[in-house]
């Protein structure tokens, strides 16, 4: 999967994200530079690698990823998001996480050629940066020293993919909302918190289906934590206005 944490933008990035006009390409390529992962990497490594990024326009609930799409390729979402979608065992897909603006993802399949073992749905209209599994493969093979800069990148999904796995897993209903939160607005290791908190762009509704909850016990969760002055709900959208206190709760015997 990808790295899809919501997390605290630039006030350029954050205009980049939320224009609703069509992305140039030179504007798209600068806001892929700026992305956790390619600033530190080496600049010739970034030229060549964004040399062959194109741009896609995806409309709503079309599938970007189809799920064990034999080598699919990067993707760095620009505006909108995307939905990502697991098997259960007896083998229907799910949603079980969002893609926000300004993240990569698709990365296990665009950096191994294997099929991804996620499918990923546009929730609205979204464009993205795209490179092909060929041009990755190409640059790994005329410049051998490359391949780490493609092991970060992959070393940062399955550590997400662990995190997501967590959100879930042996959690009580309300502690998967709170979970889901955390993950939803940042890594664990940020320390500060502008006074805009962390601004999740999603439907209580949609929160709820990725956190496996009904609608109404989201809404109690929701209403709950906002009278506490730790979050804050808006029309399509949560900020987190006290994350420390979502992770105080998360880690609070019960």
């Amino acid at each position: 999967m990808d790295g899809v944490t919501w997390q605290r933008e630039s006030p350029a990035s954050a205009r980049f994200a939320a224009s609703s006009a069509s992305p140039k390409l030179e504007e798209a390529l600068a806001a892929a530079r700026k992305s956790g992962w390619l600033m530190g990497q080496p600049s010739d490594f970034t030229d060549q690698l964004l040399a062959h990024a194109s741009l896609r326009q995806f409309r709503k609930k079309q599938l970007v990823i189809e799920f064990a799409e034999a080598g699919p390729g990067l993707h760095f979402l620009l505006r909108g998001s995307v939905d990502v979608w697991v098997p259960r065992l007896t083998g229907e897909l799910f949603p079980v996480h969002l893609v926000p603006p300004l993240q990569w993802f698709g990365e296990l399949g665009a950096l191994t050629g294997r099929g991804c073992f996620a499918e990923y749905h546009a929730r609205g209209a979204s464009s993205a940066l795209y490179i092909p599994r060929s041009a990755i493969a190409s640059l790994e093979a005329a410049s051998p020293g490359f391949r780490q800069a493609f092991l970060e990148l992959l070393s940062l999904s399955i550590k997400d993919l662990m995190e997501k796995a967590g959100d879930l897993a042996g959690l009580d209903p309300e502690r998967r909302v709170i979970s889901k939160l955390v993950t939803l607005s940042g890594p664990a290791s940020e320390a500060d918190e502008d006074e805009a908190g962390h601004v999740l762009p999603l439907s209580q509704a949609e929160l709820a289906v990725v956190s496996c909850v009904s609608r109404a016990f989201m809404n109690a969760v929701l209403a709950k934590l906002e009278k506490a002055g730790i979050l804050k709900l808006g029309y399509r959208r949560i900020v987190v206005l006290e994350r420390r206190r979502l992770l105080a709760a998360l880690r609070d015997d019960r």
